[in-house]
């Protein structure tokens, strides 16, 4: 989308890295949004429960999507910017310390950690629940810290930080490393109440320190983008960048006006219900997430399933392939709520996509 062209003094631009693009928004001082741009990317599964991502391609991605942006909106060049950033929770980057990305990115939906969460359930469980306010899951990033401990120790040693999606992508843009509370907090290795790294639990399972990100909050402005990226893109006026948050706390803040009577459903690649806690009397630990959101001292909770969007997509594939979407959810909508009791399961064999349907 465009809108008619105009002198701007100041241009706000919102960044998400997703699971499958990159999305930039352009809003100015009044918050209107004045035109958007993507660009794709791709998940590599080299093998059963496998998922992961180059984070290379995330910082193409970013090229692409903001050179489209500036030749639409010319007066880019020229403005003040800044940026803020949400993006996909608990995948794992390892970069070393001259910068360079050790490995493709283990997503947040790769399931090879299974063997892990059973050790961290008789090892921290008890403390997790009670300080990270979680149970282990497979999708969470510790997991996956340990699985690279256990199976790619000479990375791990030569591991400097671990980051997030979208820090990892403020890192390149400004040579800063910091994270926020709502993605560490996907990482089920950041006290929550505290808002701080759990250093007890860090200790215990040998992770140091000085690997994690420094904290900072959700708003803060922590610097500019690098001098000789700036004169890449063509950009003159001062850039500064917002740390931002997680997808689904950024979501929940976007669209959550009260907070005590209204809730977010969010579908895309996975599906979440939220919610945000108001009166800290938890109850039922570890029956839903409970992270920090970007709203100070405010935390919600979340549950999600993993394949919400990206299934519905399978099972179009597969019964009506030739069907829009638009026509696919009409007739969806036209079946009661439960569908008569039917339900599907994905299953692979060989390579081979097989559905069975069940009343």
């Amino acid at each position: 989308m465009k809108s008619n062209r105009r002198k701007a003094d100041e241009i706000f631009l919102g960044v998400d890295l997703g699971t499958s693009s990159l999305k930039i928004v352009l809003g100015d001082e009044e918050g209107s949004l004045l035109g958007s741009t993507s660009s794709s990317f791709s998940i590599i599964s080299s093998q059963s429960g496998y998922s992961e991502e180059d984070p290379n391609d995330w910082i193409h991605a970013f090229d692409l999507a903001l050179l489209e942006l500036i030749q639409q909106f010319p007066e880019i060049k020229t403005a003040d910017l800044t940026l803020g950033f949400s993006g996909q929770m608990h995948t794992l980057v390892l970069v070393d310390f001259v910068g360079t990305v050790l490995r493709p990115a283990i997503l947040w939906n790769d399931s090879r950690t299974t063997e892990e969460v059973k050790e961290l359930k008789v090892r921290v469980g008890e403390h997790l629940l009670t300080v990270e306010k979680n149970i282990p899951l497979e999708g969470f990033t510790l997991p996956k810290i340990l699985w690279i401990q256990k199976n790619e120790s000479d990375l791990w040693e030569k591991t400097w930080k671990f980051m997030l999606p979208k820090d990892y992508l403020v890192y390149f843009l400004t040579g800063k490393v910091f994270t926020e509370p709502s993605d560490g907090a996907g990482t089920i290795m950041l006290d929550i109440e505290n808002q701080c790294w759990d250093t007890v639990l860090l200790e215990e399972l040998d992770i140091p320190l000085d690997k994690c990100s420094e904290i900072k909050a959700s708003t803060e402005i922590i610097g500019e983008m690098k001098q000789d990226l700036k004169q890449g893109f063509g950009l003159t006026g001062k850039v500064e960048l917002v740390l931002g948050g997680a997808d689904n706390a950024c979501g929940a803040y976007a669209n959550i006006s009260d907070q005590d009577s209204q809730g977010l459903i969010s579908v895309g690649t996975s599906g979440v219900v939220l919610i945000y806690e108001t009166d800290k009397n938890l109850t039922e630990l570890g029956k839903y997430h409970y992270f920090n959101s970007v709203i100070s001292n405010v935390n919600y909770k979340m549950g999600a399933t993993l394949a919400a969007g990206y299934s519905l997509e399978w099972f179009k594939r597969i019964v009506a392939p030739e069907e829009s979407f638009e026509t696919f959810t009409e007739l969806a909508e036209q079946s009661p709520v439960g569908s008569r009791g039917i339900t599907f399961y994905r299953i692979y064999l060989e390579k081979e996509a097989l559905i069975s349907i069940q009343h």
